[in-house]
């Protein structure tokens, strides 16, 4: 995810109206012309740390990722 944040620091971002999801293979059709903004800013939370996430969601969107393949008990 933070790939896809930093990237979205530097290039503008298309609505899927723009660019709509067509489910097949292809080549990367992006149009900056078409951009709508920029990601201002993205910060990690706290690993474990419900009080960091809560405080995280309560100023902005917040994106969670699972590491599935470890067991931790």
């Amino acid at each position: 995810m933070d790939n896809a944040f930093a990237y979205l620091k530097d290039y503008k971002f298309e609505l899927e109206t723009a660019y709509p999801y067509v489910g097949k293979g292809g080549s990367c059709m992006y149009d900056e012309s078409k951009g709508q903004g920029i990601l201002g800013a993205f910060n990690d939370v706290t690993i474990n740390s419900p009080e960091a996430l809560q405080t995280a969601a309560s100023m902005q969107p917040i994106s969670v990722a699972l590491e599935a393949d470890k067991a931790v008990f």
